[in-house]
Formats: structure tokens, C-alpha cells, sequence
């Protein structure tokens, strides 16, 4: 390839080589299959998998995905949000003859999924058993190993033959997380176990986001990846979207060019300035073409959708804080902050007019030890191959004490240090406990938001529980906080689509059928477009009767808008890498031009103030 010859003499970590990795990769068969063939596989596949008395009839997309799953052995499902991953979840047990098959789901989705396995049992041979987890549990302590006790971890005890993970962007925190930490050791330990992983929003802003749940999936000779994670982490320089201000700067895709399919490819590499958005769409055509893997690549939906951005003015009160925010990185009670990042969440707060506060203050004798200890279990769990969770942390610095006061084992300085930042954690923990509670500045944001749901039947969306919480005590409103419910307990499915709602971005901002639902106010936009993509799904899918979808959100200082554009990086990163459309770019967006410019402290930079 020419751009192989031209990079010969750069240096390696400067652009991405040729290797035998990436000619296998090049090499790997490509699935094609028309429009017709698709219509008679779900025909053929319908007739195999329904019951006597069944009506409905797989989709496409569901047919070919039990298809591959079935020929293969595993199955990576990049599905848009709609495209009935749920009855695949339950049919992949049944087109495998899987023995124990595991179905692991968010938590606040085990009620939705019991009440689908039951609907859909009426039209499809259903497995009679599969076990349901979630991610949550899962990474929690008690479903750990513990070897002192000769205990194995959850999985291991069950030992399924196949795991189907749903929403399985639950798995891609691939260093920190115990859930997937024991996963990987899983499907390490055992080598026959299949693995069915779907999403819609698969990846965030990085190709590490699913690059090991791929190798779950498939075998290694079908890998369209790196194997070595050297080459990995340099394909991942050269294809990821990085988030503004923060990671290291791409690199030249280089021997990427060898993955082009067909002269359409190279006609795009050729001409285009922008070589890593070609990198991105020729990998993104070598991963959905590979035999396991089935993504979405039409959006079938009928409703127009429309983004709009509302502006809000706060009052004075609001911008006296936020001067003083911005001039000292200080909160309104002298919590100083300590990076970008905490600056960027509470400035988003004030903007609705509260920020939060442990009350009553640690004292320094109990935060600095705190400080440590978490500094040290962060790094321990980085470079750890068996401990997953602060608790095995804690256990292995007590199984160096007791070797220790045995004199089984002389302990190394680091291990010494192990052992005196616990004892100091320790000696103090106890003698504070935490309290976070807001502080409201000014409501003004929220009776906008009162007004607008008075107005019309909609969804107004917050990610803070006390917002939800202020609108229901103070304006009337019905919030559906954890799981989904309402103080009551009543599912937020089962709420009056004619009566407008408060609902928990966390709780109900993926998995949830809310097409009842045109109209939508969101407060806290999130700054990741695979979020927002979930988030707009919940309206804007199948079963929608309305001609239009409208999400508005508030921008009401200028990280509201910084979300709204890193939102917007990320999902052209993800519709690039995937193929999947992405509603934001689907959408009509009436964002006025400067709607995130503005005079006065909420709209300062932080490196920058208003002269």
C-alpha cells in the first residue's frame, strides 16, 4: 500500500504500522446479504424459533443476528435502540442449546425484562430457564471469589455456557470496573463459554470501550482487532475521539489504509484531508462486515426529531456565585475544587440554581487519610490481574498484617506503606460520616421547568435526585427517582401519558418504552453522545405516533453548552466507528448561533475573566 511506503522511515509511534496482525485482519471474510435475502432469513428463522401459536415475526436485523450467533458461536450486536435486542437475548439460548444460559441486565431493567420474557413466550420458543443478573450485583463484593475460603466468584458457581450481556456498554470499563474484571477472568478460565454482547451505544469515545468484550464474542481468527495490545493502544490513538482538554493527540492512521474494502474506500482515503475520519469509516466497514458482528444501519423510525436549545437567565443571586466560582474555584461555603472536572459539575449545578455540600465538613484529620487510602486503592486495583473492589484491597493489605505478625513474610517497603495507609484510614474512619445536601441558591430554572410541563404532556429529565425531588414538593410535578418508581412505588410506564413527568436520567434514561411520551425537557444535558443517543431513545423509537419528537434542553451557562458540543463530537466519533445512525445527526438541531456565548460570570472561561 502506498501510505505503507511513504510511512516506512517515520518513526513507529508516530503512525500506525503494517503487521501480520492487520493482514490477518484484512484477510477475514466479509459478510454480504441483500435486502431480499435478509426478508427471507427472518421468514425462515420465524418459522424455526415460533411457537404453535405464535404471531409475531422476526425482524430482520433479529434473524440475522440469531443467524450469526447461531454459525458462529458468538454474537457482537452494534443495535439501535428499538431494534428488539431483548427477544434476541432470550432466543440466543435457544439457537445455541445452551444448558445454563445468564442473562446479565442493569438492575433497574430485571422487572421489564421478567414482563417481556412472559409476553414473548406466547410467540417464541423461550428457553423454560435462564438466569438473570445484573451488572450491579455482580460487581459487588459477595459475588467476588475469596480464596482464604476456598469461595468461588458468582460466575464460576453458576458456570453458564453462554452469557448474553444487554446493554453491554455496562462492560466497557475495562481497568477499573469489578464486574468486568471478573468477566474477562471468566471467559479466560473458560474457553468453550459463548458470549452475546448488545447495545446500541456500544462505544463512548474509544475502540478500548469494546475491544476485550469483542474477544468474548468471537473467536480469535475473527478478531477485525488487534490481538497484541501494543498494536491495539496505537490503533486506538489514531481512531478515538478524545475529549476535550484531556487524553494524548492522534497519531497517523497509516496502515489503516490496508483495511479498505473496495475502490469506494480508497476513492475516500485518497481525497480527504481528514484521514482519521476515513480510518474510522473503512474500520468501521471491516467490523460490521465481519462474520458474529450485526449492527443497525437504517433507522426506520417515521417521527421527525427536533433538538433545541432553551435558554435560561438566572438571577443575580446566581451570578454572584458564579463570580466567585470562577475567580477562586470556590463554592459559596469555601469548598475549594481541585480540577476541571469537579469545576465543570458544579458550575452545572449553580446554573440550575443549587450546589452540594457535605454538611457538616470532614475535618482534615479524617479527609487526608481518606485522600490516601482511596490514592492507593485506585493504583493497586490499576495494576491488579485478581482484586476488582476496594474490599479485596482492604483484605490483601489484612493478609499482609497477619504474615507479617506471623513472620511467614518480611514485608518490602511498598507493602509497609500499604499497611500504614490503611492503619491511618482506619483509626479514623469511623469518626465521620458524610452528608451530602443541596443548597438552593434560586429556583428560577426550575419554575421554567414547572411552566413548561404545565403547559403540555412531557418528560422533563434531571440527573440530580434533589432537582426531581424540588419539583415534585415544590410545583407538583410526579418524579420517578430509583428503579424507574415513584414514591408510591408506581412504575413510570404506568404513569398518565396525558400528565407531564420528572424522570431520573440514571433510573430511566436507557431501557425504558416512554414512545407514549413527544415532548422533552432536559436539564442536565450529558456530555457523552452514547448517553444522550440512550437518552433520546426513549421517546424517539418504535411505536411513536407522533409526527415529531422534541427535546429541548437549557443552557443557562457555558458548560451547559460545552455538553451539548462534546455530545455532538461523540456521536459523529460513534456513527463513524459503528455505522449506526445516530439521532443527533439525524435530528433537526435549533441551536441559535451563540446560544452558549453570553457576558457575566456564568459564561466566563475559567483561565479568562470578563474585564
Amino acid at each position: 500500500m502506498r501510505a505503507v511506503a511513504d510511512k516506512r522511515d517515520q518513526q513507529r509511534d508516530d503512525f500506525v504500522p503494517y503487521s501480520s496482525d492487520l493482514r490477518r485482519i484484512a484477510k477475514i471474510p466479509r459478510r454480504s446479504m441483500s435486502a431480499s435475502d435478509l426478508e427471507w432469513l427472518a421468514d425462515e428463522m420465524t418459522q424455526r424459533l415460533k411457537t404453535p401459536r405464535g404471531t409475531m415475526r422476526l425482524r430482520p436485523i433479529q434473524a440475522l443476528a440469531l443467524y450469526e450467533l447461531a454459525t458462529v458461536g458468538g454474537l457482537f450486536g452494534i443495535l439501535r435502540v428499538g431494534a428488539g435486542k431483548t427477544l434476541i437475548s432470550f432466543l440466543a439460548a435457544t439457537v445455541l442449546k445452551s444448558q445454563r444460559p445468564l442473562l446479565i441486565v442493569p438492575a433497574k431493567l430485571v422487572d421489564k425484562t421478567k414482563y417481556d420474557k412472559e409476553l414473548l413466550e406466547q410467540h417464541f420458543r423461550l428457553p423454560h430457564f435462564m438466569r438473570i443478573m445484573t451488572y450491579d450485583w455482580l460487581g459487588r463484593e459477595q459475588a467476588g471469589e475469596d480464596e482464604e475460603r476456598g469461595k468461588k466468584s458468582a460466575l464460576d458457581e453458576w458456570a453458564p455456557d453462554l452469557v448474553v450481556l444487554d446493554e453491554a456498554h455496562r462492560a466497557k470499563n475495562y481497568r477499573e470496573a469489578a464486574v468486568v474484571r471478573r468477566l474477562r477472568r471468566f471467559f479466560r478460565a473458560h474457553q468453550n463459554a459463548r458470549c452475546a454482547a448488545m447495545s446500541g451505544t456500544m462505544t463512548k469515545r474509544s475502540i478500548m470501550d469494546f475491544a476485550h468484550i469483542l474477544t468474548w464474542c468471537l473467536p480469535a481468527q475473527l478478531l477485525p482487532i488487534p490481538t497484541h495490545w501494543n498494536e491495539l493502544e496505537l490503533w486506538s490513538q489514531a481512531l478515538d475521539e478524545k475529549k476535550s482538554g484531556f487524553g494524548i493527540g492522534n497519531i497517523d492512521p497509516g496502515a489503516l489504509e490496508t483495511l479498505c474494502a473496495d475502490a469506494e474506500d480508497a476513492r475516500l482515503w485518497e481525497r480527504t484531508d481528514d484521514k482519521r475520519h476515513a480510518a474510522r469509516v473503512v474500520f468501521r466497514r471491516r467490523l460490521v462486515d465481519t462474520p458474529g458482528v450485526v449492527a443497525t444501519v437504517e433507522s426506520p423510525i417515521d417521527a421527525s426529531l427536533i433538538i433545541r436549545a432553551r435558554r435560561v437567565e438566572l438571577s443575580a443571586e446566581v451570578d454572584a456565585v458564579f463570580a466567585h466560582l470562577r475567580q477562586f474555584w470556590e463554592l459559596p461555603d469555601g469548598w475549594t475544587l481541585s480540577d476541571g472536572l469537579e469545576m465543570f459539575r458544579h458550575a452545572r449545578d449553580l446554573a440550575l440554581g443549587f450546589y452540594l455540600k457535605w454538611e457538616p465538613r470532614p475535618p482534615i484529620e479524617w479527609l487526608q487519610p481518606r485522600k490516601n487510602w482511596h490514592a492507593f486503592v485506585r493504583s493497586k486495583l490499576k495494576h491488579s490481574r485478581k482484586l476488582d473492589s476496594e474490599l479485596q484491597v482492604r483484605k490483601w493489605v489484612g493478609a499482609l498484617k497477619k504474615h507479617a505478625a506471623t513472620k511467614e513474610r518480611k514485608l518490602d517497603t511498598e507493602d509497609l506503606q500499604a499497611v500504614e495507609c490503611l492503619d491511618a484510614w482506619l483509626a479514623v474512619r469511623d469518626t465521620f460520616k458524610p452528608n451530602t445536601v443541596p443548597v438552593w441558591v434560586d429556583s428560577s430554572a426550575l419554575a421554567i421547568a414547572a411552566e413548561w410541563a404545565h403547559t403540555r404532556p412531557g418528560i422533563v429529565w434531571v440527573e440530580n435526585p434533589c432537582v426531581g425531588q424540588r419539583l415534585r414538593d415544590e410545583f407538583g410535578l410526579s418524579y420517578y427517582g430509583e428503579q424507574g418508581r415513584d414514591e408510591t412505588g408506581r412504575f413510570i410506564d404506568a404513569h398518565d401519558p396525558k400528565k407531564s413527568l420528572v424522570a431520573s436520567i440514571a433510573s430511566s434514561g436507557e431501557g425504558r418504552n416512554l414512545q407514549a411520551w413527544c415532548n422533552n425537557l432536559c436539564l442536565d444535558l450529558p456530555p457523552s453522545g452514547a448517553r444522550l443517543e440512550q437518552l433520546l431513545g426513549r421517546t424517539h423509537r418504535d411505536g411513536q405516533q407522533a409526527d415529531e419528537v422534541e427535546f429541548e434542553f437549557v443552557v443557562s451557562c457555558r458548560e451547559h453548552f460545552e455538553a451539548y458540543q462534546q455530545a455532538m463530537a461523540d456521536t459523529r466519533y460513534i456513527e463513524a466507528m459503528t455505522g449506526s445512525p445516530q439521532k443527533m445527526l439525524l435530528a433537526t438541531h435549533a441551536v441559535a448561533h451563540g446560544v452558549g456565548e453570553g457576558r457575566g460570570p456564568r459564561w466566563w472561561s475559567n483561565d479568562r475573566r470578563e474585564q
